[in-house]
């Protein structure tokens, strides 16, 4: 199964003809052969906010080696509260 996002590179009708001859009946997106729901159960506002945050935090500085690297990841989701969560989530 593949999903397509529906970004304007991935839409042209080139695009959608190759992942229709790859995957057949198996690709979910904009006029796939799987519709894309308008609101996935799998992506939340958490899911386009975290990852955002945690890189835009995370490289900041950079990290000298993988383990300081490793840290701030920690120490970056860590600091994450409830509170914070909530406010990021009402104002998506």
């Amino acid at each position: 199964v593949w999903f397509q996002h529906g970004d304007p590179a991935h839409f042209s009708l080139q695009a959608r003809n190759t992942l229709s001859d790859v995957f057949t009946d198996r690709w979910i997106g904009r006029r796939g052969t799987i519709e894309c729901p308008s609101r996935s159960a799998d992506l939340t506002p958490l899911d386009f906010f975290y990852w955002g945050y945690l890189k835009t935090k995370v490289y900041e500085t950079r990290s000298e080696n993988l383990e300081e690297l490793w840290e701030k990841i920690v120490n970056v989701s860590n600091s994450i509260t409830p509170d914070f969560l909530t406010n990021e989530i009402e104002t998506f």
